[in-house]
């Protein structure tokens, strides 16, 4: 595929909404901006991610996005030198501050509709009646990819309990920037659940906070051992006290 998408469908998602909220004239739809090209340099400085959005938008002569426009042909990942040969392309869009390019140029998180205003339409206004768990079933909340192809992806409900979240809440909640050295990243639901995932697999790798009722595998490591040391060591106690029987059972056998 060549060339920038024609509004791919997070861009017709947003255009979507701040339609929607504008023509119902709430306040918060001035706040939604339209969708333009930005970049976003990874941490160390040797890579830039390019989000593109050409047809149908026609951004401010000498702008950054017609600067971007101008010099790339397709979103993906570039070299920071300015080179016009991408690394790897992709052929969605998605808004900048939840999107992470990391330093391996090859991995990229990108952290879906955590703002108020920037949900689907249903989310945010809640006008077909739907409940906020039945949301977030079909809300994706992140989704890992690998030289721009997709490793995997949550929804809201695959990571945290949404029967803990407010009723009314028409956000899911927030995240903090990846972690380079340990190679995680952080979400926290609107309820206050937190769970960290492995930015290269997507897979779950620790629950902080109430932990109750989940997996074995998403529980603190020290609480996973401390189990297993409990085990290990009623069943050494058990064994010890059936030889300690056994024994007897041969003196007053013997001694018979």
């Amino acid at each position: 595929m060549t060339g920038a998408v024609a509004l791919p469908e997070a861009v017709m998602r947003s255009a979507i909404t701040l339609a929607v909220l504008v023509g119902l004239g709430g306040g918060a739809g001035a706040s939604v901006s339209a969708p333009e090209s930005y970049a976003v340099d990874t941490p160390n400085g040797q890579f830039k991610l390019v989000m593109l959005v050409k047809d149908g938008h026609e951004p401010q002569e000498g702008s950054d996005a017609a600067k971007l426009n101008a010099r790339y042909k397709q979103s993906g990942l570039y070299r920071a030198d300015g080179s016009p040969d991408p690394l790897w392309t992709v052929d969605w869009y998605s808004r900048g501050k939840g999107i992470h390019p990391l330093n391996d140029g090859r991995t990229l998180v990108v952290v879906e509709y955590e703002e108020p205003n920037c949900y689907p339409v249903e989310w945010t206004l809640k006008r077909n009646g739907r409940t906020v768990p039945e949301l977030a079933r079909v809300t994706t909340a992140i989704t890992f990819y690998r030289d721009g192809k997709p490793v995997r992806s949550h929804t809201v409900t695959d990571l945290f309990d949404v029967s803990r979240f407010d009723p009314e809440a028409t956000w899911w909640g927030t995240h903090t920037p990846p972690d380079e050295a340990a190679g995680t990243v952080t979400l926290t639901a609107e309820s206050g659940e937190t769970v960290t995932l492995d930015c290269h697999t997507g897979e779950r790798v620790g629950v902080l906070g109430d932990w109750c009722g989940t997996p074995t595998a998403s529980r603190p490591v020290w609480v996973v051992l401390a189990g297993g040391a409990v085990v290990a060591g009623g069943t050494a106690a058990f064994v010890g006290l059936a030889v300690v029987l056994l024994r007897r059972q041969r003196q007053l056998s013997g001694g018979a």
